[in-house]
């Protein structure tokens, strides 16, 4: 049985075009973000990239590791899951 009604494979399709369109920008906040140690700011975007992450479960999962880091000011765990 397929998952999606007719037609919305190309909504889909179009709202993880979106998402994927906005990754460089989120990643470019989270560097910002460590770079200038702003904490708040980390803890922030991860918490939106976490919430965003639906169909990418890994990417939720390391954006939350970010954000608990953010949350407990853990500066070089969070610039570690950076990598």
């Amino acid at each position: 049985e397929p998952i999606f009604e007719e037609g919305e494979e190309a909504e889909m399709a179009e709202i993880v075009a979106l998402f994927v369109s906005h990754l460089p920008a989120r990643r470019s906040e989270l560097l910002d973000a460590l770079g200038t140690a702003d904490l708040s700011a980390l803890g922030q975007t991860a918490h939106r990239l976490a919430g965003s992450c639906v169909f990418y479960p890994e990417v939720s999962t390391l954006a939350r590791k970010l954000q608990h880091a953010a949350q407990m000011r853990l500066e070089a765990e969070a610039r570690e899951l950076t990598g």
